[in-house]
């Protein structure tokens, strides 16, 4: 599965903001999890308050190093949580697949996994 089609699966549960589409704490919680179930990697939660739907703006960029990538939904999980009863949607941006099977592998690579170690 890939990240626009995870975040397809869930559009209809979203609300428009600018060019995006955001979830509600609930929503963005269970795109996290689907996300994590299908190992797309969460680069970033933006928390956009009801007033600013409408002029809301996604960020161009996201950096992530491996182990970001590779702890992404529980960080997101905990922001979400964090965040939570206090009314504010989410942008759930997602990653490639295939970065985030890579910073796996790399991963594993350098910690000697996989070598009979």
């Amino acid at each position: 599965m890939t990240a626009r089609g995870l975040r397809a699966e869930f559009e209809s549960q979203g609300v428009p903001a600018g060019q995006a589409v955001v979830f509600d704490e609930d929503a963005a919680v269970a795109l996290i999890n689907r996300a994590e179930d299908e190992y797309v990697a969460v680069a970033s939660v933006e928390p956009i308050p009801e007033k600013d739907l409408l002029v809301y703006r996604a960020p161009d960029r996201h950096f992530l190093t491996e182990l970001d990538r590779l702890h992404s939904w529980r960080r997101a999980r905990e922001f979400v949580e964090i965040l939570s009863g206090r009314g504010l949607y989410f942008d759930v941006v997602l990653e490639s697949p295939l970065a985030t099977y890579l910073a796996r592998f790399r991963h594993l690579a350098r910690n000697g996994i996989g070598r009979g170690e």
